[in-house]
C-alpha cells in the first residue's frame, strides 16, 4: 500500500471542471484528494461545503484540493449547486474539481476500497 511521502499514481479523469491529469493538476504541490461514495449524500455535502469555505486557507499554504466521487461529472455539477446553497459553504463557491470515478478506477488504484 501507499505511505506518506510516496508518489501517488497518476490518473486522467473527467471532473466537474473538465478533464484533468492528476500530476499536472497538482504540479508538485501538496494536495488533498478526499473521496466520497456518492453525490448528494448528507455528510459528504457538509464536508465539501466546509472545504469550500476553507479553500482560501488551503490556497494560502500552496495546497491543491480535489474531491472524488463515483458519480459522473454532470451529477457533480448538480451536486455543487446544492452544496453552494448550504450554510456549510459560508457563501463561498466550490472552486475545486470533483473527480468522476464511475468505474472506481481511481478509488481502486489509491486503495480506497476493500
Amino acid at each position: 500500500g501507499m505511505k506518506l511521502g510516496d508518489v501517488v499514481p497518476d490518473f486522467e479523469a473527467e471532473t466537474s471542471q473538465g478533464r484533468i491529469k492528476w500530476h499536472e493538476y497538482i504540479d508538485g504541490s501538496w494536495a488533498v484528494l478526499f473521496s466520497h461514495p456518492a453525490d448528494y449524500t448528507p455528510v459528504c455535502t457538509t464536508e465539501l461545503g466546509t472545504v469550500a469555505k476553507l479553500s482560501d486557507q488551503f490556497k494560502a499554504r500552496g495546497v491543491r484540493l480535489a474531491a472524488l466521487s463515483c458519480n459522473d461529472a454532470e451529477s457533480h455539477k448538480g451536486w455543487i449547486s446544492d452544496i453552494e446553497t448550504t450554510s456549510w459553504c459560508g457563501g463561498k463557491a466550490v472552486d475545486y474539481p470533483i473527480v468522476a470515478d464511475p468505474k472506481r478506477a481511481v478509488a481502486t488504484a489509491y486503495g480506497m476500497l476493500d
